[in-house]
């Protein structure tokens, strides 16, 4: 027959079993969630990574870009000034060719006064045709002179008429400001 004492023993025995079952299910149970744990934080860390990566291929861009577009602003306030510049010239060539007409035309006037008298203000009235002598040879003035000049290095000397323009005014009548 079994005493008290064994039966205690038994229940302490089969208390001991179950807790030890107990620890080895919880200890398996803590390493699997810490295993879990590691590899999340693991994965975290991949994306960290990637992100910073990422970070700094969008932050080259950006910084290349800005080099770009502060390349382009300093390029486009140099045309603005050539093309002020060059409006500056051409206001001032148009100036010193509407001057020259005009001078022209009084002289024209004068002469004609003074060749004919007090006819040639009664023949202004009426329409008359004006023959102008023109040169024998074409004078080239200004950037055509280069251009021909340009083009019978490049051509031997053979004259190409799509490339050169001609001006009935000598060089003298042509400056640039």
């Amino acid at each position: 027959m079994i005493g008290p004492e064994q039966t205690y023993m038994v229940i302490s025995l089969a208390f001991a079993v179950f807790a030890a079952i107990a620890a080895v299910g919880a200890a398996i149970t803590l390493s699997i969630s810490f295993e879990r744990l590691r590899n999340g934080f693991a994965k975290v860390r991949e994306m960290v990574d990637v992100l910073n990566r990422q970070t700094g291929f969008f932050s080259t861009a950006i910084h290349n870009m800005e080099q770009r577009v502060d390349a382009l602003d300093v390029r486009q306030d140099a045309l603005e000034a050539q093309t002020a510049e060059s409006n500056a010239r051409t206001d001032s060539m148009l100036r010193y060719a509407e001057n020259m007409v005009v001078q022209a035309k009084h002289e024209m006037k004068q002469e004609i006064a003074d060749n004919h008298g007090e006819s040639a203000q009664n023949s202004l009235e009426q329409p008359q045709e004006l023959h102008v002598d023109m040169p024998k040879a074409p004078v080239r003035s200004g950037m055509d002179a280069l251009l021909a000049d340009n083009n019978d290095q490049n051509n031997g000397g053979k004259e190409d008429s799509a490339a050169s323009i001609y001006f009935d005014a000598g060089s003298d009548h042509i400056r640039f400001v």
